[in-house]
């Protein structure tokens, strides 16, 4: 869904500034006089009138693109309906733009499988559609889970006093909106995905934003406003969150974007089964997968840990949790009583030896020797399981690990973790250890999953301060990083230099 999103996301942005490229290189006091004059057609003939292919504002090339988008831009308000080329002296029929094959090479190509080309030229002059914006709100929630699709519907650029909404502080820029129910401004430092976003909408929408003000219109303060149906206006809630996936009063005008990306119903996500709310959620729970932490959970969405727990977290999903911390638990219990007898495969819930021993090496390396009397007794029966040479790996130098708790070394480790994971590399690589250091994959991969889960609720402020600024370094970093020759097949790499 966020490759999707994003896809269409990029087209906007690659012909807003195409669009306003080859304006600047429009010559309109030329071409005024072209139209006074009366002179629409190129050399070749007239080709049938307005509906002919040699109309100077056809857009078959660039120049008669950038006609087209400065009548537009000069003569109606900067907007592209049919109507106005059906109705317009200076610009061609309607049908002659929306033609196959009319556009110039050099135009942006549509990443979705039917874009019209009206919306296109919309795009070009700085006009979004409902389903743009549904898409920004879409990507914007995702990287920003605190933004919920009601604050952002009423996102305002600046405040009663004239201060901007969108503000630098010591960590970047920060955009703030107003959470209505909870009577508070919540605030989110925008990545790079979400700061584009925000600043791309405020130049498209600054063609329109001063003549809306100049009418007192209070769309002139918001983030997001369209034209749609023949005037300027907020779209509701729900006729946006149809543009993503068709359902609801609105299904007969919705479900345009699951159509352009035949990808995303091949992979579960039919009718009804995307909206701002549940994209909103999922970011939460999967925060909640990532650390274990409700805390951390309620912190990512904005929210307490009470509403998180009632309103966001699916009560079987808290159910089959809880089952499984229990059975861990008890599973823990029964392998340390059952140590060295002859049913100590069959007391617990694994099927086979490989899998037991796997869970016990978990358990050994979550739980300290001297941090209660069961996890004491666990390292007398099983520490075993984590030894070299029949030594205890915490007292080898070599193949131990030890790292310090700062932002830059956690950000390597969990970039580290998130391409071993990406590569989908095997348990055998996971295991192979270095020549040198003798350190494994696995033990950086299981101290990153660690890490995740203990530091965002660790009473060490530091430590929290170094996780949080590591996560955000990542997700700048994921991008222009690629650790993906680390786990090549060639035997030449070696997969924890």
């Amino acid at each position: 869904l966020h490759d999707c999103l994003l896809a269409w996301w990029r087209q906007i942005k690659e012909h807003y500034t195409y669009g306003q490229e080859i304006l600047r290189e429009n010559d309109w006091k030329q071409l005024r006089s072209q139209l006074d004059s009366g002179k629409l057609f190129l050399s070749k003939g007239k080709g049938g009138g307005r509906r002919g292919a040699h109309h100077i504002a056809n857009g078959a090339t660039r120049q008669s693109l950038g006609n087209v988008l400065a009548i537009l831009s000069k003569e109606h308000g900067s907007l592209a309906t049919k109507e106005i080329f059906n109705n317009s002296v200076n610009l061609p029929h309607a049908s002659v733009i929306a033609s196959r094959g009319n556009w110039p090479s050099c135009c942006p190509l549509v990443t979705g499988s039917s874009v019209p080309k009206m919306q296109r030229l919309n795009w070009m002059l700085g006009n979004l559609w409902p389903i743009d914006i549904a898409v920004c709100m879409a990507l914007l929630i995702m990287e920003n889970p605190k933004f919920t699709p009601f604050s952002l519907l009423r996102a305002r650029v600046d405040d009663k006093h004239g201060k901007p909404f969108l503000e630098l502080v010591d960590s970047g820029e920060r955009f703030r909106i107003e959470k209505a129910r909870a009577k508070a401004m919540k605030g989110s430092v925008l990545n790079e995905l979400s700061l584009d976003i925000v600043h791309t909408v405020l130049q498209m929408t600054s063609i329109q934003r001063p003549e809306l003000k100049a009418k007192n219109s209070p769309l002139s303060q918001l983030l997001f406003f369209c034209f749609h149906k023949g005037k300027w206006h907020a779209i509701g809630h729900d006729a946006l969150s149809t543009q993503l996936s068709l359902s609801g009063k609105y299904s007969a005008e919705g479900g345009l974007f699951l159509q352009q990306y035949p990808e995303l119903e091949r992979a579960g996500l039919v009718r009804g089964t995307v909206n701002f709310r549940k994209i909103r959620a999922t970011e939460g729970v999967l925060e909640w997968f990532r650390t274990g932490s409700i805390v951390a959970m309620a912190r990512l969405l904005g929210n307490s840990t009470k509403i998180v727990i009632n309103h966001y977290l699916p009560k079987a999903l808290i159910a089959a949790w809880n089952t499984r911390l229990v059975r861990r638990f008890q599973n823990l219990w029964l392998a340390v009583a059952a140590a060295g007898e002859d049913f100590f495969l069959e007391a617990t819930d694994f099927h086979s030896l490989a899998d037991l021993h796997a869970f016990l090496k978990d358990m050994l390396s979550q739980h300290a020797p001297t941090s209660s009397p069961l996890a004491t007794e666990l390292h007398k029966a099983f520490g075993k399981l984590l030894s070299i040479d029949g030594q205890p790996a915490l007292e080898l130098s070599r193949g131990s690990l030890s790292i310090p708790i700062s932002k830059v070394v956690l950000s390597a480790l969990y970039l580290y973790q998130d391409a071993a994971i990406a590569a989908g590399v095997t348990p055998e690589k996971l295991d192979r250890p270095d020549p040198i250091t003798g350190l494994k994959p696995r033990q950086f991969v299981a101290l990153a999953e660690l890490l995740r889960h203990q530091l965002p609720t660790t009473r060490d402020a530091k430590a929290r301060v170094a996780h949080a600024e590591a996560l955000s370094l990542v997700d700048s970093l994921r991008g222009r990083v690629s650790w993906s020759e680390l786990f090549s097949e060639s035997d030449k790499n070696v997969i924890t230099n």
